[in-house]
This record gives C-alpha cells, structure tokens and sequence, in this order.
C-alpha cells in the first residue's frame, strides 16, 4: 500500500510519498494509485506555474490532472469527484477546501 503524507516543516510544507518497501520520496508533486502515470505527467509538465498560482488556480491543476487519469469515456464530473478532499498545508493558511 502507498501513502502520500504531507506535513509543514521549518523549511515549508512537504509531501511525502511511502512504499510498501519502506522507502520514502519527497515529492514536489505526486501522484498514487492507479491510472496515477497520466497525472504524474500533468503535474510534471505544470509543476513551474504551481509556485506562483493562487489557491483556485492550483484547485483546477489538481482536477485536471485529476481528469487526465479517468478513460476516455468518462468525463470529470460532480458524480466522479463526490468523495474528492482537497486540503492546503504550509504557509500559515492549512485548511481543507472541500
């Protein structure tokens, strides 16, 4: 089982990605579980604009890299994203969003 663990440090917040070797990676962006690939190249390819990009621009980085690991014939919709939780972590503003 792989966990993603995000925690704030002195040196800013973090993301922690765990194997089940128990190894771990710190992440800038990251993504687990299955169909997770076409994400991990989303964030990969957009991850420069992440830094400078306000809380709801960020929000919509993370749906479509969201929408790039669902098939073709599904779209991104209130019914596929039901159980999504987003939260925020660093900076002095730690919150969930939803």
């Amino acid at each position: 089982m792989n966990w993603q663990v995000s925690c704030v440090q002195d040196q800013g917040p973090h993301v922690y990605q765990t194997c089940p070797s128990a190894n771990f990676f710190n992440c800038k962006a990251m993504a687990i579980g299955s169909r997770s690939q076409s994400a991990r190249t989303y964030l990969e390819k957009n991850f420069n604009e992440f830094m400078t990009s306000p809380t709801e621009e960020l929000i919509k980085h993370g749906l479509r890299a969201l929408r790039d690991t669902l098939p073709n014939e599904v779209e991104l919709s209130a019914k596929v994203i039901i159980g999504l939780r987003i939260s925020f972590i660093g900076g002095g503003k730690s919150r969930l969003v939803r």
